[in-house]
C-alpha cells in the first residue's frame, strides 16, 4: 500500500505538528506501508532533518517547488517610480490584498501557496500513483487541504484536522471572528470536509466539535487517528539548541510548551509560591521549571517579573532540541499540562503523548470537558483548572509527599491509554482505515 502524505511541518524542535507528522510517517513505515511525503523545500533541507534518524531515508521526500521565474525578461526595466507613486503603489497593493482576503477568506499569498500545492499534488499523483493521500496541515495553514479539495475526483484521500479550523470555530478564549472573512473560511472548511473521503481527528471530542451543526451529516466520515505515544529512532547527534541542567536530587515540576496568551500561569505560580513558603523543606527541595516561549502579554504583566524572580521558579525560553526536551522530562518528578479555562477544550496537547510515554505523574490544569480529562479519566486525582490556586497547591503538596516517601511512581497515569495511543495500535488502525477507503474508491 502506497500512501502520499502532505507535510507543512517536519521540524522536531520548533512545532508540535512537526513532531506529530514525524511520528506519523514513522508509524506508517512501522505498518509496512510505502510512504511518500510532499513538503516545502525548506523542510527537506539536510540541516532541517539532521535530528531525524536513518529511518527517514525509507520515506520518499518530494519538495513542493515554487514556480521558477523566466530567465529572459522580454520587457525593459521599468522607469523608477517617484516617492508619491511608490506610496500609491503600496496603498493599492494593501487594498487589493484586503479585498481578496475579505472576498475569498484567504490572502493572495495563501492562494498562491494553494496553487503550488495543487500543482505538486497533481504531479505526485501522476508519478507516484499512491493508493491513498493523507493531507496534514500545521497551525491554521490548511493550504494542502484547499489544494486537494480543488483537484476533483482522484484517489481516496483523508483530510486531517489537528485542531479546529478556521479560528472562528475555536473555543473561547482562543476564538477570533473576522466578519465576512470568517464566514468565507467556514465555507471553504465545509467544502474540504464534504469533498474528502474521510476526515480524521486526534480525538473523538474534536471530531464531535467539528462535525456538528451544518456538518453533522458528515459525521459518518469522521475517524479518530490520535497523536502517537511512541518512540521514534532519532539521530545520535541530535540538533543544536540550549542545554539545561537539572538537579536530580530536587522535586521538579516541568511545564514544556509555549505559554500562549490564553494559557494563564498565575494560579500555578501562586500555588507553587505558597507551597514553597509553607515549609522550609519545600523551599530547599522543590523547583518549578517552564520550558518554552512566553506570550508578550504574560511578560508585560507585573506578576510575571515578580513571580519569575522568586526562588524556586525558573523560565527557559531558549530553543531546546526535541531529544534534549525528552531528556529533561525524564528528569522531572511531575510534568504539567496547562490549558485555557473554557467550557470545553477540544485540543489534544501533543506534549501529553510524551508525558504518557515517560509514565510521569501529570499535573493536569485542564477543563473537565477536555481531551486531557478524557485521556486521564474523570477520576484522575491531579486535575484542576488553572485558576484554582488553592486546589493546585494541595495537589503539589500531595505529590511532593509521595516523592519524599519514594512512592511517586504510584501517582503516575495508568496504562489504558496504550490501547489507543501506542505506535502499534495507531499503525494497525491506520492500515485498516486505509484499506477501507481504498475498497470504497475515491471521492465516494
Amino acid at each position: 500500500m502506497k500512501v502520499l502524505v502532505t507535510a507543512k511541518a517536519l521540524d522536531l524542535d520548533r512545532t508540535s505538528e512537526g513532531i506529530c507528522t514525524t511520528k506519523f510517517l514513522y508509524c506508517l513505515l512501522h505498518a509496512g506501508m510505502d510512504v511518500v511525503c510532499l513538503a516545502p523545500p525548506a523542510l527537506l533541507a539536510p540541516d532541517a532533518l539532521q535530528g531525524h534518524g536513518q529511518w527517514l531515508r525509507q520515506v520518499k521526500l518530494i519538495p513542493v517547488e515554487p514556480l521558477l521565474p523566466s530567465r529572459v525578461n522580454p520587457h525593459p526595466p521599468p522607469t523608477p517610480l517617484t516617492r508619491p507613486a511608490k506610496r500609491m503603489g503600496v496603498w493599492l497593493k494593501n487594498k487589493t490584498e484586503a479585498l481578496i482576503a475579505r472576498g475569498t477568506g484567504f490572502s493572495a499569498g495563501n492562494w498562491a501557496e494553494v496553487r503550488l500545492w495543487r500543482r505538486a499534488l497533481s504531479a505526485a499523483l501522476a508519478s507516484e500513483r499512491p493508493d491513498i493521500v493523507f493531507v496534514r496541515g500545521a497551525g491554521l495553514s490548511f493550504e494542502p487541504h484547499l489544494a486537494m479539495a480543488g483537484l476533483g475526483p482522484t484517489v481516496p484521500w483523508i483530510a486531517n484536522y489537528h485542531d479546529p479550523f478556521p479560528i472562528s470555530l475555536y473555543p473561547a478564549p482562543y476564538r477570533r471572528h473576522f466578519f465576512v472573512m470568517s464566514r468565507m473560511q467556514e465555507r471553504w472548511n465545509a467544502r474540504i470536509i464534504r469533498t474528502a473521503d474521510r476526515v480524521s481527528f486526534p480525538s473523538e471530542r474534536l471530531l464531535r466539535w467539528m462535525l456538528s451543526g451544518n456538518l453533522a451529516a458528515c459525521r459518518s466520515k469522521g475517524v479518530v487517528i490520535p497523536h502517537i505515544a511512541g518512540e521514534v529512532p532519532l539521530a545520535a547527534q541530535g540538533t543544536d539548541g540550549a542545554r539545561v541542567e537539572l538537579d536530580p536530587a530536587r522535586f521538579l515540576l516541568i511545564h514544556a510548551g509555549t505559554l500562549l496568551e490564553p494559557r494563564e500561569p498565575w494560579g500555578l505560580m501562586q500555588a507553587f509560591r505558597r507551597f514553597l513558603a509553607k515549609d522550609p523543606a519545600h523551599a530547599a527541595t522543590a523547583e518549578l521549571l517552564f520550558l518554552g516561549g512566553v506570550s508578550r502579554r504574560h511578560k508585560a504583566d507585573p506578576r510575571w517579573r515578580e513571580m519569575t524572580n522568586s526562588q524556586g521558579i525558573r523560565v527557559v525560553e531558549d530553543r531546546i532540541s526535541y531529544p534534549h526536551s525528552l531528556e529533561l522530562l525524564r528528569g522531572a518528578s511531575v510534568v504539567v499540562v496547562l490549558e485555557a479555562d473554557a467550557d470545553e477544550s477540544p485540543f489534544f496537547p501533543a506534549k501529553l503523548t510524551d508525558y504518557l510515554l515517560l509514565r510521569k505523574p501529570i499535573l493536569a490544569l485542564s477543563p473537565l470537558n477536555s481531551v486531557v480529562t478524557d485521556t486521564l479519566g474523570t477520576a484522575y486525582p491531579y486535575r484542576a483548572i488553572h485558576s484554582e490556586a488553592a486546589r493546585i497547591e494541595g495537589m503539589v503538596e500531595g505529590l511532593w509527599t509521595s516523592w519524599r516517601r519514594g512512592d511517586l511512581a504510584s501517582a503516575g497515569v495508568g496504562g489504558d491509554w496504550e490501547k489507543k495511543l501506542s505506535m502499534e495500535s495507531v499503525a494497525r488502525n491506520c492500515k485498516n482505515l486505509f484499506a477501507q477507503c481504498m475498497a470504497r474508491g475515491g471521492n465516494s
